[in-house]
């Protein structure tokens, strides 16, 4: 599981995380979406893995953060 905070009041556009396995992952919670009461600026709800590594992991997605949002992500099964 990754939780992921933005506390600032900027978006950040292409922010990377670095994660052990060549696995995609899926959106658990969002509070960008609507439904939380967020503007929906994020739309993914399954990142899909990079080759390259970053921050001493092997591999790494790309995320949106908007500003003032959490977002928790869960290795995507099969």
């Amino acid at each position: 599981m990754i939780v992921v905070l933005n506390l600032s009041g900027k978006d950040h556009e292409n922010y990377k995380i670095g994660i052990p396995e060549a696995k995609a992952y899926e959106t658990m919670i969002d509070t960008d979406m609507t439904k939380y009461g967020g503007p929906g600026k994020r739309t993914a709800s399954t990142y899909e893995v990079q080759p390259k590594g970053w921050n001493g992991y092997e591999h790494h997605i790309v995320l949106t953060l908007p500003a003032l949002s959490a977002i928790v992500l869960e290795k995507k099964e099969g």
